[in-house]
């Protein structure tokens, strides 16, 4: 079970939020943590999550492990030009 903070909707009316466990974990950290998503910088202020993604990078760490990650607003905007 998880609990969803919503902190809004992006402009596609997509939930935007906090996803927490249980035991109080946020799930949006963790997964920047591991380098598994990207700090979407439009849609949040947090600046510790900055730090975790700045970390996961130094670290080549999940999608970083990539010389060159494409962002994915990048890659839909990138196809949306094609």
């Amino acid at each position: 079970m998880v609990t969803v903070t919503s902190t809004g909707r992006d402009r596609y009316g997509r939930v935007v939020g906090t996803i927490t466990t249980q035991d109080g974990t946020n799930v949006n950290e963790e997964l920047v943590k591991a380098g598994f998503a990207w700090h979407y910088k439009q849609y949040s202020n947090n600046e510790q999550i900055g730090v975790f993604e700045n970390r996961a990078r130094e670290q080549h760490l999940g999608l970083w492990a990539d010389k060159n990650p494409t962002a994915p607003w990048e890659y839909r905007r990138n196809r949306r030009k094609k």
